[in-house]
């Protein structure tokens, strides 16, 4: 079974929710890094990883600030797809695509 620590929830790399699916279920997560063709702000860079955080099945996403053009997003590939978490970046208007498949 996979545990993730509270510190995980707590830094606002998962929901509460996330949390309680991962401790009551043993299931397989995938990951994928998207790159960003733009130069987003820190605060544009937080309204897409809350709408990437808002979608069922996605346990995680990592922009850090000194890699501003890369995503790390780790899912549960049996609820979400890479496809749909890309779609997010591109309704938004932003340039983006997938290079951790």
């Amino acid at each position: 079974m996979l545990a993730l620590p509270r510190l995980v929830v707590d830094a606002g790399f998962c929901s509460d929710e996330a949390m309680k699916e991962l401790n009551t279920m043993d299931i397989q997560l995938a990951d994928v890094t998207i790159h960003v063709d733009e130069d987003l702000g820190p605060e544009r860079r937080a309204e897409i990883e809350a709408r990437l955080r808002a979608i069922d099945g996605v346990v995680s996403v990592h922009n850090p600030d000194n890699r501003p053009h890369l995503s790390v997003v780790e899912y549960n590939p049996d609820k979400v797809g890479s496809d749909m978490l890309l779609r997010i970046y591109k309704n938004e208007g932003v340039h983006a695509e997938l290079i951790g498949l």
